[in-house]
C-alpha cells in the first residue's frame, strides 16, 4: 500500500471521527425549550436586564438576558418541568434599581419542553400573559379558579406578621396582641383547610397531570396529612411518578409514613434542662405528648399556654408532656422554659437529631403517643388537644 495513500485515509478518518463526536456533541447539549419575552412600555433610555431563577432538583440556577427592541430569550435543556422565577431589574442614568411597581415583583411559571412564549407591560409583571405551555395553562386555569383563596391566605399571613411586629414592641398592650394573634391563627388554619380540600380534589379529579403531581407535592409539603396524600399519590399516573419532583414526593411520604399515626415512635436518648438523662420509652404504660418548639418561635410561644393548661388538667390521667426545643441558644431557651412555666421535662435538640427523627420540618409540631409507645394523633393545637385528650383519657370510663 502507498505509504502517502495510506496517511490520507487515516487523516480523512479522523475528520470524520471529530465531526460525528461533534454532532454527537452537539444533539446531546442541544436545547429543548426556549423562553422568548416581550415587555412593553420600554422608554429607549431604559436597560432592562431580565432574570429567570429555576431549580434543578437542589440547585438554582440562574440566568440573565439583556433586553433588545423590547425583547428577550432563554434557552437550556430540562429533563422534567421546573418551577422557575421570571424577573427585571432597569438601569436608568446609570443607577441599577429594580422598576417601580415591579420593585421584589416575580412571575411564576413551569419552564418544560418546548417553545414558551411570554409578555408584559413594564411595570406590571404579575400580569403576564403565556402561551406555548400546556402545563402553565393549566396553572393559570387552577390560580384563576383558587384566586379568592390565595388572596385570602395572603392577608390572612400578612394580618399575622404585622401583629407579630408589634409583640417586639414593649408600649403595645401584648395580651390584646396575643389574642388577636390568637384569632388570626384560627382563621388561617381554615383557610390553609380549605386550600388543603381544593388542592385533593383536584388532584383527584386529574391524576394524569403534571400539575397534579406539583400541587400534591406542594400541598403535602404545607401541611396535608401523609394519609391524605399518599392516597393521592398512589392514583398519580405511573410515568410521573418517575420524574424528579414524582420521586421526591416519594420519599418525602416514605420518611413520613414511619411517624405517621398507628407507627411505633422512635426512640431517642437526650438530657433534659436539668441534666437528668430522657429517654422516650421511660414513657411506656402512660400517655405523652412530645411537642416540639422552641423560644424564637413565636406561634410556639403562643401555643405554649394550651399545652400547660392540658398538662395541669389530665396529669392525673397518665398524661406527659416531653419538650423538644431546637433552640440554638441554651440562656433563651431555659429563660423560655420559665417565662411559659413550662414544668415537664424538656431536652435540647439544636442538631435536629429528633426533628429527623419525627421528620418534623416545621414547629410547632407534637406527637400525641399511647402507651404501648404507639403514634395516636399529630399536631394538635388549640382545642383540638384538649378534645383529643378528652376522648382517649375521660370518654369510656
Amino acid at each position: 500500500m502507498n505509504i502517502s495513500h495510506h496517511t490520507s485515509i487515516k487523516f480523512i478518518f479522523v475528520i470524520l471521527m471529530a465531526v460525528a463526536s461533534s454532532l454527537s456533541y452537539a444533539q446531546v447539549k442541544a436545547p429543548n425549550y426556549t423562553l422568548k419575552g416581550k415587555i412593553t412600555g420600554v422608554k429607549p433610555s431604559d436597560k432592562v436586564m431580565v432574570h429567570l431563577d429555576r431549580y434543578q432538583g437542589t440547585e438554582l440556577l440562574q440566568d440573565s438576558a439583556w433586553l433588545k427592541n423590547g425583547v428577550f430569550s432563554f434557552s437550556g435543556r430540562v429533563n422534567d418541568p421546573v418551577w422557575a422565577a421570571l424577573s427585571y431589574s432597569i438601569k436608568t442614568r446609570g443607577k441599577n434599581h429594580q422598576a417601580g411597581p415591579d420593585e421584589g415583583k416575580i412571575y411564576n411559571l413551569f419552564v418544560e419542553k418546548g417553545a414558551i412564549k411570554v409578555s408584559f407591560p413594564l411595570g406590571n409583571i404579575s400580569n403576564a400573559i403565556l402561551s406555548g405551555s400546556p402545563l402553565n395553562a393549566e396553572k393559570v386555569v387552577y390560580e384563576s379558579k383558587t384566586a379568592g383563596l390565595t388572596l385570602a391566605l395572603t392577608e390572612v399571613r400578612s394580618a399575622y406578621f404585622k401583629v407579630e411586629e408589634h409583640l417586639g414592641d414593649s408600649s403595645q398592650n401584648r395580651a390584646a396582641l396575643q389574642l388577636q394573634m390568637k384569632g388570626i391563627e384560627k382563621t388561617s388554619d381554615s383557610l390553609d383547610r380549605v386550600k388543603i380540600t381544593e388542592d385533593s380534589l383536584y388532584v383527584a379529579i386529574h391524576p394524569s397531570t403534571y400539575f397534579s403531581l406539583y400541587l400534591l407535592s406542594e400541598s403535602f409539603r404545607h401541611g396535608m396529612t401523609y394519609e391524605l396524600a399518599n392516597g393521592l399519590f398512589q392514583q398519580i399516573k405511573a410515568p410521573l411518578k418517575l420524574t424528579s419532583i414524582g420521586k421526591k414526593l416519594k420519599a418525602d411520604l416514605q420518611r413520613a409514613q414511619k411517624v405517621s399515626i398507628g407507627m411505633q415512635a422512635p426512640e431517642f436518648s437526650l438530657p433534659d434542662s436539668l441534666g437528668n438523662m430522657v429517654t422516650l420509652s421511660s414513657y411506656r404504660g402512660k400517655y405523652v405528648l412530645v411537642d416540639f418548639w422552641a423560644s424564637w418561635c413565636v406561634p410556639c410561644r403562643q401555643e405554649n399556654p394550651t399545652v400547660v393548661a392540658a398538662n395541669q388538667k389530665f396529669a392525673a390521667h397518665h398524661f406527659n408532656v416531653l419538650g423538644i426545643s431546637s433552640d440554638f441558644n441554651r440562656s433563651s431557651w431555659i429563660i423560655a422554659l420559665r417565662e411559659d412555666k413550662l414544668s415537664w421535662p424538656n431536652v435540647l435538640d439544636n442538631d435536629n437529631k429528633i426533628n429527623k427523627l419525627f421528620d418534623v420540618t416545621a414547629i410547632p409540631a407534637n406527637f400525641l403517643i399511647g402507651p404501648d409507645g404507639k403514634i395516636i394523633a399529630k399536631n394538635l393545637r388549640g382545642e383540638a388537644l384538649e378534645r383529643k385528650l378528652t376522648e382517649v383519657l375521660l370518654q369510656g370510663k
